[in-house]
């Protein structure tokens, strides 16, 4: 019984320095994911040592034990429903409506949260945006993992970018990159545009899809199959704050707007 015990603290303790880890290594920390490793090594101990003991404990290490797994399976869950939720939405790439969207973003050397939109006047924009503070490293990142991947039969992708009044001095870039499913994420397989933000410029972009289908030097690429989306600075030197939001496909079929647009008002 003690190795078991002892087992147990260790996978614990192991999940616990595997997220410190990821938090130095500009990860995002999970604490729902220390929690469901934990649930889940204990449902394991309780079910492994029920059988030693009296009837009315095993039903009792039984009903525990499926109680930790339930815990152990809610927030995988939860992510499996948003995601799937998420590809019946249609266009809308993500609507930031909850912070278990952020899940489906891969963060690194950054800090994000769901905020109410900064982005004025614009009557088609979610209520909701996502804001990323980019820590002083050479490649902070955003990247959006889980979405609607089959871009074919859309018109161009649309959102807003906007910058905070952050304290940093001067215009900064921020690069949007894009790929698909067959891209060795080399520069010659992948979509790049580099956008410069004043603090506090807001901006709504529209980039036909044809574009960027056929940017990439190596082979166009393939609008059925959309790997991810990235959001990402370069060699910043102090946190620079930005917000995105709207990010949506729109079809020719739809409100029909400018390709080129200048700073919100």
């Amino acid at each position: 019984m003690i190795t078991r015990l002892l087992t147990t603290l260790a996978v614990i303790c192991g999940s616990a320095l595997i997220e410190l880890l990821q938090s130095q290594l500009g990860r995002t920390a999970s604490l729902h994911d220390l929690m469901a490793n934990a649930a889940g090594a204990t449902a394991a101990l309780l079910l492994r040592l029920s059988p030693s003991y009296p009837i009315v404990m095993r039903w009792g290490m039984g009903l525990s034990a499926i109680t930790a797994l339930v815990v152990a399976s809610y927030s995988p869950t939860r992510s499996l429903i948003d995601v799937w939720q998420q590809h019946q939405s249609g266009p809308e790439l993500t609507p930031f409506d909850s912070p278990i969207e952020l899940e489906r973003w891969y963060i690194h050397s950054a800090e994000v949260s769901i905020i109410p939109s900064p982005f004025r006047a614009q009557s088609d924009s979610n209520s909701n945006a996502m804001q990323a503070t980019f820590i002083p490293d050479k490649f902070p990142a955003v990247q959006l993992q889980q979405f609607l991947s089959n871009w074919s039969g859309y018109d161009r992708l649309q959102f807003d970018i906007g910058r905070a009044d952050d304290g940093a001095r001067g215009p900064v870039e921020v690069r949007l990159r894009i790929v698909d499913q067959q891209s060795d994420f080399s520069d010659r397989e992948r979509f790049v545009e580099i956008y410069r933000l004043n603090p506090g410029e807001q901006q709504r972009i529209a980039l036909p899809i044809a574009d960027i289908i056929r940017q990439p030097v190596r082979r166009p690429m393939r609008a059925d199959s959309i790997r991810c989306v990235e959001f990402m600075a370069v060699d910043i030197e102090e946190p620079v704050t930005f917000q995105f939001g709207n990010l949506r496909l729109v079809s020719a079929t739809q409100e029909k707007s400018s390709t080129t647009h200048p700073p919100l008002p």
